[in-house]
């Protein structure tokens, strides 16, 4: 008697996962397109996707609802980003043009001269940043200037570690 009933909720809850999916597929395309949402801002929840799909690769109806649920709660995370108001976007570009300002701060002082010597190249980022978040009205315009703050800051946080890189490959050569 439980066997037909699992097995007739298994295509089931593998069509919800499928149009939550769908949905949510729907729903980043417009928060990117439309909304301007920063893609480091979409990162997190697309990288949280793709794990919602692959853990669905056993086929079980378990595997499919909890990707549906996944996908849902995942939708409503984007919902939330599109519906930021402007003063809500403001303040993370705000907090996150501190995170930039932190982050050069810290490759300057890394003892280096050529990563301080790289960190200087984007101090101009900063006013820059800054006049973005001046001009800003709406949420868009904020997070057009957030997505700006956002990828220098990952620029600047990537200086260290593509030194020692850098580093450990011409070890390896010399070596060689």
């Amino acid at each position: 008697l439980v066997a037909p009933l699992l097995a007739a909720c298994g295509p089931d809850a593998k069509a919800a996962a499928s149009a939550n999916k769908a949905k949510l597929d729907t729903e980043l395309h417009t928060a990117s397109v439309k909304a301007g949402v920063p893609a480091q801002m979409l990162a997190p929840i697309i990288a949280q996707e793709n794990t919602l799909a692959a853990s669905t690769s056993s086929g079980s109806s378990s595997a499919y609802q909890s990707a549906a649920d996944g996908y849902t709660k995942l939708y409503n995370q984007v919902v939330a980003l599109e519906k930021m108001s402007p003063s809500e976007a403001q303040a993370q570009a705000s907090n996150d043009l501190s995170a930039l300002q932190a982050a050069l701060a810290s490759a300057k002082s890394a003892g280096i001269d050529d990563v301080t010597a790289e960190a200087k190249l984007f101090d101009p980022t900063v006013p820059l940043a800054q006049q973005q978040l001046a001009a800003a009205s709406t949420t868009k315009e904020y997070f057009a200037a957030d997505g700006y703050i956002l990828d220098q800051s990952a620029a600047v946080t990537q200086i260290l570690p593509d030194y020692q890189q850098i580093q450990s490959l011409t070890n390896l050569v010399n070596t060689q």
